[in-house]
């Protein structure tokens, strides 16, 4: 009885703080309006597939209790996915949810059956539980109401979808204290100390090279940081994330994390590949790479994690496991050998960037290696497959890591890439006299380009349907044999090489065209947008180079070349430079293409949107040749 009146107390003083706040809503669950059900097209968005109508978030600081409100409309059948939702935690029993529609002008309602909740262990002591609604079509409201102990890692205000109304109430309680950030690059309708009105918000539109959606979108980041209920007769308190002392102390004190993973005792099935290894390398650095090429033998399951998701021997047996169980078996090995090795934790550029100066349990998501050598440090992540020792992966890039190591700093690694999308293009094309070209396209790749191209292939079902697949992208031309070089080995260039043809393809008038960037050039450059609200944020820098030769029959000439052309930006970070030759009975091209900067603010892009639609508009021209 008493936790009935304290809920309806904290309610009752919600609504009082509602009508306090200016043009506040409150909606109550399982009341649908007809004129919802009816509702055709979110007028200030008439593309959107779906809407959140409403959203309620509050917190109650004495009970420790959040009550999160949702409500959805379903426009068009494309949006019925929203109808699967994810939220953190183990919630089963605490949401409760419901679907409504509108049949011969009655509101039938349909609610969230137990069986269609699902909790699921993500690693460790995190959960998180999804639920599938029942009878969602076009036209459909569904709501969800969510009563939990605790609070939730964040709320997300803007999202993928437009959002009619949101509302988050958060008070402090004097005994614990919870640190509050808000992101985004959209403001509030109204906003006070512990209380937050949003209406209208766009649905969030992510642009190309930005660090993360979660970096932008309007959202709200919310973290204990400590706690402290002392008195004159005892003393609890509690330390979470008031320091990267604190931070470091809950990691180490985990039991899926490396500290009591990765004791001694537990760590015996690693002698013999310890002394297999010392017996052969005696050199530091290939003692280190190929103690780090042996742990990449255990396969990534996908999954980026801060916390391991079985022991370390289990991880070894089973040759799989997320990235911290694979990580920890390489400090663990690292540390057998006689390195300095200890972990370090990140966010990955896609969950959200953090700051070395509000110190996080709940934002790390990575766990990788650090690797004290004689004159430098180096940071092993083992569970990428194509990463080759020595260097980061593209998702670190920019990222700060917070080594858990006492005496290595508070937050203190930056991720600068010290490697380039390198490419180098050889291609040589032969016209012979009736007009059909035959051609051989070399790529050699080097660091992140090789890793990218080799993931892409990855990605497809083989190799086959992935040249069947640019084959497609390249409308003419014929892809008769390739080889790709170097897959399995990280250390050397990748090198994909291609044997290509074109029949005849005249433009009139014994006319043949040829795009000579062929397998080569992106068909359109990725800054499409008139405007940019974001910095525009590459991994890394860039160097393309292309050199084509196309040797000519005798009974065909040059009719219309390329110009030359040398194009850069204000501050020079760009450069693309094209030459076009014509040499009797041959043609020689060649282009630069480099990027030296890795962000460019948003006064800049309306610069930069130009240059890039200069320099992929002369990719695109072609040689035209004249039978004579």
């Amino acid at each position: 009885m008493k936790g009935k009146i304290a809920v309806l107390t904290f309610l009752l003083v919600l609504i009082n703080i509602s009508a306090n706040a200016q043009d506040a809503i409150k909606l109550k669950y399982g009341k649908v309006s007809v004129e919802e059900l009816e509702m055709k097209t979110y007028e200030k968005d008439t593309s959107a597939e779906a809407v959140l109508l409403y959203q309620y978030a509050a917190f109650d600081p004495y009970s420790f209790k959040t009550i999160e409100h949702y409500r959805y409309k379903i426009l068009k059948k494309t949006g019925t996915g929203i109808g699967s939702l994810v939220f953190f935690g183990r919630l089963k029993g605490s949401i409760k949810a419901c679907s409504y529609n509108l049949e011969d002008g009655k509101i039938i309602s349909t609610k969230l059956d137990k069986e269609s909740v699902f909790e699921e262990q993500v690693v460790g002591k995190i959960f998180r539980t999804r639920i599938a609604m029942p009878n969602i079509k076009e036209g459909s409201v569904f709501e969800v109401y969510i009563y939990r102990d605790g609070i939730p890692n964040s709320i997300e205000i803007q999202r993928e979808i437009p959002v009619v109304y949101s509302e988050v109430y958060f008070p402090q309680n004097p005994k614990i204290n919870i640190n509050i950030t808000h992101i985004g690059i959209l403001g509030y309708t109204f906003q006070r100390d512990d209380h937050w009105i949003a209406k209208d918000i766009p649905a969030f539109k992510a642009e190309p090279h930005i660090t993360s959606d979660y970096d932008y979108r309007m959202r709200i980041e919310l973290e204990i940081t400590y706690f402290n209920f002392s008195n004159d007769r005892y003393m609890i308190i509690g330390d979470f994330a008031d320091s990267w002392k604190s931070v470091s102390k809950n990691f180490s004190e985990s039991d899926f994390f490396y500290d009591k993973k990765g004791s001694s005792l537990s760590l015996l099935f690693l002698n013999p590949i310890v002394d297999s290894l010392k017996k052969t390398y005696s050199n530091e650095d290939d003692l280190a790479r190929n103690a780090y090429d042996f742990v990449k033998s255990i396969k990534w399951n996908g999954y980026e994690s801060c916390y391991a998701s079985q022991d370390l021997k289990k991880t070894f047996q089973l040759k799989k496991g997320n990235s911290a169980d694979i990580n920890f078996v390489l400090i663990a090995l690292l540390q057998k050998l006689g390195f300095k090795s200890y972990p370090v934790l990140f966010s990955t550029r896609d969950n959200g960037s953090i700051s070395k100066f509000a110190p996080t349990l709940n934002k790390f998501n990575h766990a990788i290696a650090a690797l004290e050598l004689q004159n430098k440090t180096l940071y092993l992540d083992a569970s990428e497959e194509f990463l080759p020792f020595g260097i980061t992966p593209q998702k670190l890039t920019g990222c700060n890591g917070h080594p858990v190591k006492e005496g290595k700093g508070e937050c203190s690694v930056i991720i600068k890439p010290e490697k380039k999308q390198k490419l180098e293009s050889q291609t040589k094309f032969v016209v012979d006299p009736s007009g059909t070209i035959e051609g051989v396209i070399t790529n050699k790749r080097f660091d992140y380009s090789a890793i990218n191209f080799k993931n892409k292939i990855k990605a497809s079902p083989n190799q086959d349907e992935f040249v069947r697949n640019l084959e497609t992208e390249n409308s003419g031309w014929i892809i008769d044999n390739y080889t790709f070089s170097n897959f399995d080995n990280p250390y050397k260039e990748f090198i994909d090489q291609y044997n290509v043809s074109l029949s005849n393809i005249a433009g009139g008038n014994d006319l043949l065209i040829i795009n000579p960037f062929v397998l080569s050039a992106t068909k359109q450059h990725p800054f499409q947008l008139e405007k940019r609200k974001m910095p525009i944020n590459f991994t890394e820098q860039t160097d393309f180079s292309y050199n084509i030769t196309i040797e000519l029959p005798e009974n065909f000439k040059v009719y219309e070349l390329p110009k030359n052309t040398s194009l850069t930006n204000k501050d020079k970070s760009i450069d693309y430079s094209y030459t076009a030759q014509n040499n009797g009975n041959s043609i020689s091209i060649s282009a630069i293409f480099k990027i030296n900067k890795l962000k460019f603010e948003t006064f800049e892009y309306i610069e930069l949107r130009k240059l890039f639609e200069q320099i992929y508009q002369k990719q695109s021209e072609s040689v035209v040749l004249r039978k004579i």
